[in-house]
């Protein structure tokens, strides 16, 4: 079973800049501070020289001191970034979450840009969706957000 999140926003921004900030690694901690239960990201090390790849492997330090390996599974400059969470997860995450993946499109519009972003929580059993969705659904999804409305307000 899995869950899939979604949050959108239009950046007052080209696609290339707006592209450019979303995946930039050294300043994405500074637009997602967490929300509650969903912790902020502190440091993201990318394991290779940029730009990102597909199958380059990424570092993601968060808060609660937890480190999540993501692998870049579609890197296409300046409209999709796509990247599996694959190792990283411990209680009570790991618990409900077996893998996530995030995906990132981006189009052109009349004010700039649009993004769209979307994660997808692989489940570890179908009775882990009862307690997942509840804090999946509000928490991260309001985490996801609050980062786009910071990278908007960093466009703009």
């Amino acid at each position: 079973m899995k869950i899939t999140l979604h949050a959108a926003a239009e950046m007052p921004a080209g696609i290339e800049e707006t592209f450019e900030l979303a995946t930039d690694p050294g300043r994405f901690p500074e637009f997602f501070p967490g929300n509650l239960v969903i912790p902020a990201v502190l440091r993201v090390e990318l394991q290779g020289a940029p730009p990102p790849a597909p199958g380059m492997l990424r570092l993601v330090h968060n808060a609660d001191k937890t480190c999540i390996t993501e692998r870049v599974e579609a890197f296409d400059v300046p409209c999709e970034h796509h990247y599996r969470l694959v190792d990283g997860f411990v209680p009570p995450s790991s618990w409900m979450i077996r893998e996530a993946e995030g995906r990132w499109l981006f189009r052109e519009s009349g004010s700039g840009t649009h993004v769209d972003w979307y994660y997808t929580f692989h489940l570890t059993h179908p009775l882990a969706a009862l307690l997942a969705w509840p804090l999946l659904g509000i928490f991260f999804t309001a985490a996801m957000r609050h980062c786009l409305r910071s990278m908007g307000q960093s466009l703009a």
